[in-house]
Parts: structure tokens; sequence; C-alpha cells
């Protein structure tokens, strides 16, 4: 985002916080922008900021989790799954962490559903040079991994030896998480 924006952010994120409330029932198109918009005012491509900027970021980063819980689990991957199909993109991490918020908060057979749209970007992904994304893709997995169980493992054959082991590692981690929390 713009530097110069930093003071209408806040009310933005705002606006569409009421928005939601007032239009519970949103088309994918108008789902797909909000979600764009607000990831793009969740920081990932300016730098520094200060106070204003970082109470911006939050505020766009609450409105963008109210809208994802609010949208239909459909509308909330077809307004990401593009995002994380664009390697380019300057908001990829940031939409892949939502990606796995969307996922968990899915149910099983719209997760199954998706796997054919959602698998493809992520192994993509998996291969970027950044750090951050590379750990995106694995918490994301393990999010579909938490929701649909053992039947993801057959879908993951495109991935290295390595990976597959990272992935393991955080499934692991991820269900003794679980069992301690008395989730599993």
């Amino acid at each position: 985002p713009d530097p110069s924006l930093d003071a209408t952010l806040s009310p933005c994120a705002n606006l569409v916080r009421q928005v939601m409330r007032a239009c519970p029932q949103q088309s994918s198109e108008v789902s797909a922008t909000i979600i764009e918009a607000l990831l793009a005012c969740c920081g990932g491509s300016s730098v520094g900021g200060g106070k204003a900027r970082r109470h911006a970021e939050s505020n766009a980063q609450g409105a963008l989790r109210e809208s994802l819980a609010h949208f239909h689990p459909s509308l909330s991957f077809e307004g990401l799954l593009p995002l994380v199909s664009d390697p380019n993109s300057p908001v990829l991490a940031p939409a892949l962490a939502h990606l796995g918020t969307v996922v968990r908060a899915a149910p099983p057979p719209v997760v199954n559903h998706q796997l054919g749209g959602l698998l493809p970007p992520l192994f993509a992904a998996f291969g970027s040079s950044q750090a951050h994304v590379r750990k995106a893709v694995v918490l994301a997995l393990v999010s579909v991994h938490s929701v649909i169980g053992d039947a993801l493992m057959p879908h993951l054959d495109p991935l290295t030896p390595p990976q597959m082991k990272l992935i393991a590692i955080y499934i692991d981690r991820n269900n003794a998480e679980r069992e301690t929390a008395g989730l599993a």
C-alpha cells in the first residue's frame, strides 16, 4: 500500500466490516474483491510505517478474518485461490496463512471438493525461494490434514521426500498439540 494512504486504511477496514454485516449474502466476485483488497492492506508490500501503519494493518487483518469467517467457505476459497496461484503476488504469504484459516473452518466435504484447485498452487509455492512462503505452504497443508486426515496423503505424491518429511514433522506436532488440548 501507498504510505500516504495509511490514514484511510483503518476507516476502509471498518467500512468493509459494516458491509459484511449489512449484506450477509455476498457474490464470489464481491468476496474475492474484498479479500484481495484487505490482503493488500495487511502489509506485505510496504516496509516500515510507524504506529498509524501498524494500527491500519492490524485493523485490516481483523476485517479480513471477519470477512473470511463470514463468507461461505467456498467463497473464501474462490477469493484466495487466485492470490495463492500467483507466485509473484505481493500478498502470497498472507494469502497462504489465511488459506489455512479458511481450511480449518471448512467442513471436510468442502475441503475435499477444493483439493483439485488448492493443491497445485500450494505445490508451486513450495518451490519459492522465500522461507516464509514455504513455511506458510507447510502450515496450509497441515491445516488440510487436520480437516481431512490421511485422505490428504495420496495427493502429496508430487512433493519431494524432504518436503514430505517436513510436512510429516509438522503434522505430528499438530497432532500432539491437539491431543494435549483434548481436541484429537
